[in-house]
């Protein structure tokens, strides 16, 4: 017999919120889920009902009508995407009228089930949301995590308005965003490089151009352990490296700085030297 324990358990996988869909699924029936209304579940508008943990995030998205998707929904997946958890990107059904900003697969909209959408939808969602760059940055996440392949990416693009060429961009290898937006950047200026190279003695790094100038890229999240990272480009130095270490805020926020800084290396050859 399907309990609180059960509902609770569809429930965690979509911020706390259950549909009445996802319940007559398992076979729970409207008279059940009016007893349990009255001391375990909340709800939130018709056909939908919260638990006493509800995200409150999700609750507020499902009450106006839709389903949390694209960036916000594989963020909660552990993907890798551009901008702040603020910027709430949501999915409505069609006939219901648009409040803020609305995603949705290119030139589709499936039913509405869930509270959260699944990571296939979300992803086709953000293919038709997300420019250039932060799409290949959401893949190169995906890909990395394996929670797709490159038939898959490839497939994405090509339901998606971008050229299918974007497919090519993509790298699995990629450990962060924040070193797939360097790479993309640094190759749309002509400038040649390898990543995830391995160094005897240091192990493996973001970036190399030429022989010795590696780009190291420090998203907080990734690189909790600073002392780590000042031995890596202590032994780099000693090795004949040029390490050089980019913050989340100068590639997010202060690019062309960054850039042209990188450009004089460059330009006076210190990665080749």
């Amino acid at each position: 017999m399907v309990g609180m324990h059960d509902i609770e358990r569809i429930a965690a996988a979509n911020g706390g919120v259950v549909s009445a869909k996802q319940l007559r699924h398992c076979g729970i029936n409207y008279k059940t889920v009016r007893k349990l209304c009255e001391g375990n579940l909340a709800a939130i508008r018709k056909g939908w009902y919260q638990t006493r943990n509800a995200d409150s995030a999700v609750v507020s998205v499902v009450k106006g009508g839709g389903v949390v998707s694209c960036t916000s929904a594989l963020r909660r997946f552990g993907v890798w995407v551009p901008g702040t958890a603020q910027d709430a990107h949501v999915r409505y059904p069609a006939h219901q009228r648009r409040v803020g900003r609305h995603c949705q697969p290119y030139r589709s909209n499936p039913p509405i089930d869930a509270a959260i959408d699944t990571a296939d939808v979300a992803l086709e969602a953000a293919a038709n949301c997300l420019d250039a760059e932060d799409l290949v940055v959401v893949l190169d996440s995906m890909l990395n995590k394996q929670m797709i392949e490159m038939a898959d990416a490839r497939t994405i693009v090509a339901d998606s308005p971008h050229p299918s060429t974007l497919a090519d961009r993509c790298d699995r290898r990629a450990q962060s965003g924040l070193e797939t937006i360097v790479r993309l950047r640094l190759r749309a200026l002509g400038i040649q490089l390898e990543i995830q190279v391995h160094i005897p003695g240091v192990g493996y790094v973001d970036i190399l151009v030429g022989r010795r100038l590696v780009i190291e890229t420090d998203g907080a999240e990734f690189h909790p352990d600073r002392e780590h990272d000042y031995r890596r480009d202590l032994t780099l130095h000693e090795l004949g490296y040029l390490p050089v270490r980019l913050s989340y805020s100068q590639v997010m926020d202060d690019w062309p700085k960054t850039r042209d800084a990188i450009l004089t290396l460059i330009r006076r050859r210190d990665h080749l030297r």
